[in-house]
């Protein structure tokens, strides 16, 4: 049964499991870490034991139901994403309404209907997927 999971454990449940752990925004970094603060929120990353998030290989990991578990019930819960190489988007990143939708237009039109995730309106991600990383 499903109605228990977290978004991103029915996501996994539903056949999509190429996910990434994502550093939470605000998240404290290993002393040792060369991401930038600023990234925080953005990249992928793994909390440790020690409650530190430390950056991971997330090009050779396989991603188990049992990883996305782990990433939503620890203390300080990790943000999921989808790995970009599978899931490649079209990141519609202008404020002008009209200009975003022309662009929305097009590119729906040379690559097919997507779903779209808004941040800012009107800004906008087109979100497609391949097996052709």
């Amino acid at each position: 049964m499903t109605d228990n999971l977290s978004f991103p454990e029915r996501l996994y449940a539903s056949g999509i499991i190429d996910l990434v752990s994502v550093i939470p925004p605000g998240a404290k970094l290993t002393p040792s870490s060369k991401i930038p603060q600023a990234q925080v929120g953005k990249v992928p990353g793994k909390r440790l034991p020690n409650g530190l998030f430390v950056g991971y290989d997330w090009r050779k990991a396989v991603t188990t139901a049992e990883d996305v578990h782990s990433w939503m019930t620890s203390a300080e819960p990790a943000n999921v994403g989808a790995r970009a190489d599978r899931f490649p988007g079209v990141d519609i990143d202008v404020t002008d309404p009209d200009l975003a939708q022309i662009i929305e237009n097009e590119a729906q039109a040379y690559f097919g209907l997507a779903p779209v995730r808004t941040g800012k309106p009107p800004k906008r991600l087109l979100m497609y997927q391949t097996n052709n990383p």
